[in-house]
């Protein structure tokens, strides 16, 4: 291979590489960069403990976000639902102008969108045992029409959050 058509061969690459060594003027060399690379990977052994330190002092302030967010999202749906059993008495836009007051937004529809069964779990909240009868009763006048049997449903669909009992005839309906 001739040198003038722009191949290096390997005699040529080196004396380059002899020639950057012998003669590091203008370009850093071996032992300057080795240096540089202990410094910085030095630098970062001591910028990662401190981040490390820094994250775990976080740590607990991160988990206790976490759970507030979670005890927010529980009361937004619970709002939902008792604002939705009180609209009909208390007006529709009171509820939301409330709710809007301490930063909850909901959709429009929120209303005719809130289920029988998180109805029925927030009259039963209100108390110990109630008889299924009577939060049928209590939907009744507070606007809804519903029947004893798509209440019933609803409970039988949701097991995990009601618990039915029978005395006699009579059926009580408490949360789990």
């Amino acid at each position: 291979m001739s040198i003038g058509n722009g191949v290096n061969s390997d005699s040529t690459n080196v004396l380059t590489s002899v020639a950057s060594i012998c003669n590091p003027r203008g370009m850093a060399g071996y032992f300057e960069t080795l240096e540089a690379l202990h410094v910085q990977f030095s630098s970062d052994l001591t910028e990662i403990t401190k981040l490390r330190k820094e994250q775990a002092a976080l740590r607990e302030a991160y988990l206790r976000f976490g759970d507030l967010e979670r005890q927010i999202e529980s009361k937004v749906h619970r709002l939902e639902s008792t604002g939705a059993l009180l609209a009909n008495n208390t007006g529709r836009e009171k509820i939301e102008k409330q709710l809007g007051e301490v930063g909850i937004s909901l959709r429009p529809d929120w209303c005719a969108n809130v289920s029988l069964w998180r109805m029925v779990r927030e009259i039963v909240r209100q108390y110990h045992k109630t008889q299924i009868v009577q939060v049928c009763k209590i939907l009744y006048q507070l606007g809804f029409e519903v029947t004893r049997q798509g209440v019933e449903s609803a409970l039988r669909t949701h097991t995990n959050q009601f618990h039915i009992t029978r005395r006699g005839r009579e059926k009580y309906v408490s949360l789990k």
